[in-house]
Order: C-alpha cells, then structure tokens, then sequence
C-alpha cells in the first residue's frame, strides 16, 4: 500500500466535500431569501459539514500516524508485526502465526492454538 497515495485520496475527500458544503450552502441560502422552507435543506448542511470535519480527522490521524512512522513516499507493508514494532518483540514471543486460527471444525467454527 503507498500510504502517501492514501493520504492523498483522503485530502481529495475532504476537497470534494468542502465543495459540496458550498454549494448546499448557496441552496440553502436561495431557497431562505425565497422565503421558502429551508428546514430539511439546512439539515442535509449539517449533515454534510459533519462528514467534512470527519474526513478532516481521518486526514489529521492518517498524516500524524504516516509521520509517527517515518514512512517513505513509496512504502510498504511490514512483514510481519516485528518489523513495524522494531526491536521490542521479545524472543520468547510467540510468532504472529501461533496466534492464528490452527484449523476449522467440522461445523465451522475455529479452533485457536
């Protein structure tokens, strides 16, 4: 995964939507100085600057998380968990795989390790 492409899309995300936050505002403003109801239009206004500030936090985590790793523009994905942690994986611990489902049951369902 190239989290900078990621990044990227996200921001685009929240353009869009500051745009589409705009232009509700405008119909919302045009249909108030007709004198016509506005109510639901007002209500699709807040719904809409919600998702725009939640796009906004997805964009502040997602860079924060990107510099907090130090990635490089063109990265990716660890091997395995050891790696994205670094040196604190202890010996002793068990591999990412003993973690895993060992096989299914005849109905379904999981047995762990």
């Amino acid at each position: 995964m190239d989290y900078t492409k990621e990044l990227a899309l996200a921001e685009q995300h929240v353009r869009n939507g500051e745009k589409i936050v705009a232009r509700q505002r405008e119909r919302v403003a045009s249909l108030k100085s007709k004198r016509q109801d506005a109510s639901d239009a007002d209500i699709l206004l807040d719904t809409f600057i919600t998702s725009v500030e939640l796009l906004k936090r997805h964009c502040r985590d997602l860079a924060a998380t990107l510099r907090q790793l130090e990635l490089p523009t063109h990265s990716r994905p660890p091997k395995d968990i050891s790696e994205l942690i670094g040196s604190t994986v202890s010996p002793n611990s068990p591999s990412p795989s003993a973690l895993l489902p060992a096989k299914d049951n005849a109905d379904g369902s999981q047995i762990f390790r």
